[in-house]
Parts: structure tokens; sequence; C-alpha cells
């Protein structure tokens, strides 16, 4: 199994059923910080995990108050992935070696949080997942 469908397979342990545009919401979610100005590294998984739902809360912000303009949304989706690369990468890297029940234990406090942006970012995403500005941001965050 590969990278991404370890990824994506862990994902759908932690959250449950998801949809595709979930999916994708969910992979940018676990690879930065919330806003592109918090750079702070994350010292133990519970800090990285309550990051990563700072980051759901932002993107879904962004997906929702964009969701007219798809360019845009790209843009600073795109954005906010380049500025925490590092994050993106050491949270990919921790994701691969943790097992389900550990995703479990750091996701369970923020499942509500979770689906409450899920709600708010489902709309923008299914209007622009298949714009090339949004689609490349999601592909990268994938990978």
């Amino acid at each position: 199994m590969g990278h991404r469908e370890a990824f994506a397979r862990r994902a759908r342990v932690r959250i449950g059923v998801m949809t595709r545009p979930s999916i994708l919401i969910a992979s940018l979610a676990g690879v930065a910080v919330i806003g592109t100005a918090v750079h702070a590294r994350a010292d133990t998984d519970t800090q990285m995990a309550a990051k990563v739902i700072q980051l759901v809360e932002f993107a879904a912000g962004v997906i929702d108050a964009n969701e007219n303009d798809c360019n845009a949304m790209g843009e600073k989706l795109s954005r906010m992935a380049n500025d925490n690369s590092a994050f993106i990468d050491h949270v990919k890297a921790r994701a691969e070696k943790a097992t389900p029940a550990e995703l479990r234990a750091l996701t369970a406090p923020y499942q509500a949080r979770f689906q409450a942006a899920m709600a708010k970012a489902k709309p923008g995403l299914d209007r622009c997942q298949s714009n090339p500005k949004v689609a490349s941001v999601l592909r990268k965050v994938e990978q």
C-alpha cells in the first residue's frame, strides 16, 4: 500500500465514511497549521492534532468564502500549503507511523469540529474541485 492510500485509509478510520470532497479537505487539513503566519513546531502529537483541526476550520473558511471564485480559492489554499510545507511534511511522516488506534485517540476530541468544517466546505469543494488551481493544491497535499 502506497503512502497516499495509507493516508487515505487512516483518514477514513479516523473520520468514518467520507465523500471524495471531504477526503480532499481532510488531506489538506492533515498537512498544515491555521493561517500562513503560524509556523510553530508541534512538539507533541496532541499539539499537532490541535493545529490540524485549526487548519481544517481555516481551510473550510477559505473554501466557503471563495465558493463563487474558484481561482481565488485555489490561490489562497495554495499559498497556505506552500507557506506551511515543512509542517505538511512533518504531519505526513507522522501519519505514516501512527497506528489506527493512535489516530482515533488523537482525533476523537475534534470529531464535532471536523464534521462542522466538512459541512461548511462541501458546497465550495463540490463547485471548485475540478478547477485547475484548486485541483493542483489538493493533489499537492494528498501526495
